[in-house]
């Protein structure tokens, strides 16, 4: 290598103090000046493989990837052997969308340095972008077998399992990271995801609070724990609206959220709010979101703002309650009255969001069923109990037409084992609860513009037989049906748009036809 500086011809880095300097500029984010400090060092100092790295990082915090590329390739021209150069290079191809490219320099990196345990994460990084969640993982266990307390290892891992719906696994991993990371926030957030989806609402919680008391602000948890407890009580609950960060409330799902709950509590005047927010705040904040939470916000947003005028101007002035549990059906007939005998009694709503009728014939437990089962024990014993589950289960987009695709089974034998399932596990939580259960059938479906003529016939098809299941399996018990479908369906199968509020859910003009059902 060649000597660099002609007076002191071994010296290839500048002195300590130059480089804390240049550090000094790049921890405050001064990255432009860290760029004309670092190339006027370089005049003096050309083979420095310190000065050509900071270079790069400078330019990489700045976005300028090509630039970063560039000078981290120099200090391969110093030293090929270099393996945080192609290190660094990996970092700015994935930064920059190139993740092939920078697999193929992780590979290099690993190549030279074969216990380079960053290489191998920050590859099952780029592995898990492209989608090869498998060799992802088969990376991250090459980093731990040479550091096995590599905590972003262990985490990332735990990610992958997660992705790939190996919940143990997953949650192994992320205990490794909180025993080697107490107050790793991501961590004790992903298992209250993890305890949330096995249906241990409790423990959930416990994890969920103890992230947010490590950091209140940090909004996945948050936003987490708040959509929780907008489903169930919880002595945490009531405080927990004083500790929301106040960047959570400004974003749109929370007040779609606050709209809900709102609803539900029948504060109408806040649940208004709450929706004027989202409509003023929506345009700014929507475009962040997955197309998934859009579509659930603007849902709710519509469906709700509809209901609310529907509302009687006196309500639940009747002490006797008929509860309503399940998904966004639950609150189509919310605090409205009917008659039960002789006396009047209003709709409570208790929701469990995104339920379906296939995840309570499931044998182990989730937090579907903990959700619903923490309703149906928080209320009184032997009250009246209306069940809305399974429209979701026959949305064109999931459930029984998918499933019937994937498993190459008959929807008609997918429907029956569900339904059969579904019954038996409300007929076992019910026997010391003694509720009156009505199971809610399903409205005829609203011919979809955006669906083809095939696609809407496979709805029509799927809800009458769901509808004819349901008849023949609730007849084999005590529970009772409420038939909303006869009173909604027209002569080819699809709804006469007399009783629905939106393309699926049912306003409360049906509610006289519902009422002559209840004995």
């Amino acid at each position: 290598m060649k000597n660099i500086n002609k007076n002191q011809p071994n010296v290839i880095d500048p002195n300590n103090i130059q480089l804390k300097n240049l550090k000094i500029l790049y921890s405050k984010r001064n990255f432009k000046d860290a760029i004309l400090v670092t190339q006027k060092l370089l005049k003096e100092y050309p083979n420095s493989i310190i000065l050509y790295t900071i270079l790069g990082a400078c330019y990489a915090a700045l976005k300028k990837f090509n630039m970063a590329i560039i000078n981290y390739k120099k200090t391969l021209i110093i030293n090929p052997n270099h393996a945080e150069a192609y290190f660094n290079i990996g970092i700015a191809f994935h930064d920059k969308g190139e993740i092939k490219k920078a697999i193929i320099s992780y590979k290099k990196a690993i190549n030279i340095k074969f216990n380079y345990s960053n290489a191998y994460v920050n590859m099952g990084n780029s592995l898990k972008v492209i989608g090869n969640i498998e060799d992802a993982i088969i990376s991250y266990k090459s980093a731990l077998k040479f550091n096995p307390n590599h905590i972003d290892a262990n985490y990332n891992l735990g990610v992958a399992y997660h992705d790939k719906g190996l919940m143990q696994l997953a949650m192994d991993n992320y205990k490794n990271v909180i025993i080697l990371s107490p107050n790793h926030i991501d961590a004790l957030n992903n298992m209250g995801n993890i305890f949330k989806e096995y249906g241990n609402l409790d423990e959930s919680i416990k994890s969920y609070t103890k992230s947010l008391k490590i950091n209140p602000k940090h909004l996945k948890t948050a936003s987490n724990l708040h959509i929780l407890f907008i489903q169930i009580e919880n002595n945490f609950s009531t405080n927990f609206e004083k500790i929301i960060p106040s960047e959570l409330k400004e974003t749109p799902k929370y007040l779609i959220h606050q709209t809900i709950k709102y609803f539900i509590n029948n504060d109408i005047k806040n649940a208004k709010s709450c929706l004027n927010k989202f409509k003023s705040n929506s345009k700014s904040g929507i475009r962040d979101l997955k197309k998934i939470d859009q579509k659930f916000c603007f849902s709710y947003f519509n469906y709700i703002n509809s209901l609310i005028k529907t509302l009687p101007p006196n309500r639940n002035s009747s002490k006797l309650k008929i509860y309503h549990i399940g998904e966004s059906h639950s609150l189509s007939f919310a605090h409205h009255e009917i008659s039960l005998g002789k006396e009047k009694a209003s709709i409570q709503p208790l929701l469990t969001i995104g339920a379906k009728a296939y995840h309570m014939s499931k044998n182990e437990n989730n937090s579907y069923k903990a959700i619903t089962l923490n309703h149906l024990q928080s209320i009184p014993k032997a009250s009246v109990v209306f069940l809305s589950f399974g429209e979701i289960d026959c949305r064109i987009d999931e459930g029984f037409l998918i499933a019937s695709k994937k498993l190459d089974t008959a929807v008609s034998v997918l429907v029956n084992e569900t339904i059969k399932k579904f019954i038996k596990w409300f007929k076992e939580i019910n026997c010391n609860l003694c509720h009156e259960l009505y199971f809610f059938n399903l409205p005829a479906p609203i011919f979809r513009s955006e669906y083809n003529t095939e696609e809407n016939q496979a709805i029509s098809k799927l809800i009458d037989t769901y509808n004819k299941i349901l008849f023949t399996q609730i007849k084999k018990t005590n529970f009772k049906i409420i038939d909303v479908y006869n009173n909604t369906i027209q002569s080819d199968g699809y709804s006469n748009n007399l009783h629905h509020i939106d393309e699926t859910h049912l306003g409360p003009s049906i509610l006289p036809w519902i009422e002559n059902q209840i004995c």
